[in-house]
């Protein structure tokens, strides 16, 4: 059964309560801003059949390159929540470009529907995934993921997981 359709039947029998966890996007970025003295630890890890690994960093270190984004997040209601995302990989010899945008619904208040399309000049990633929050004593929040994503011009697919602890920083 293809993703699609379960988000648009979650959707249409979502209640109005607000989204439990906001910023814990896979591969799109959201424009939000992290609360006051609070932390966040993002842990990822993909493996593609072929076993690659493929972690995100804002500076590559052997490229010498430096990553920019600008995200944009429209709230479309109180469980419905898009994101956008253009951004830029900059180094001395090569530079690149990168976008994309995303679809969260909250299922279920700490249960979220997710999918995300993340386009590259030699790829474009479509990947449905789910992601859920659990919250413990002194205010810590762990948040688990996992993803589909599928390469369009390829068709592979791998598999995407995803953890990140977020607590109070004082």
């Amino acid at each position: 059964m293809s993703l699609i359709p379960v988000l648009l039947l979650a959707t249409a029998a979502l209640a109005a309560e607000p989204l439990a966890i906001q910023d814990n996007s896979f591969f799109i970025e959201e424009a939000y801003n992290q609360e006051a003295n609070v932390v966040q630890h993002i842990f990822t890890y993909q493996r593609d059949r072929d076993g690659s690994f493929s972690p995100r960093l804002s500076y590559l270190v052997h490229d010498h390159a430096a990553q920019f984004n600008l995200p944009v997040s429209i709230v479309l209601s109180p469980r419905v929540v898009t994101h956008w995302n253009a951004g830029a990989t900059v180094s001395r010899h090569e530079h690149s470009w990168s976008g994309g945008g995303s679809v969260i619904v909250a299922a279920l208040p700490k249960m979220h529907l997710m999918l995300e399309v993340l386009r590259q000049p030699d790829a474009t990633l479509v990947s449905p995934g789910i992601r859920w929050a659990h919250d413990l004593p002194h205010q810590l929040q762990i948040v688990p993921g996992i993803a589909m994503p599928v390469d369009t011009r390829t068709h592979d697919r791998s598999l995407f997981l995803y953890l990140s602890f977020e607590h109070p920083f004082r």
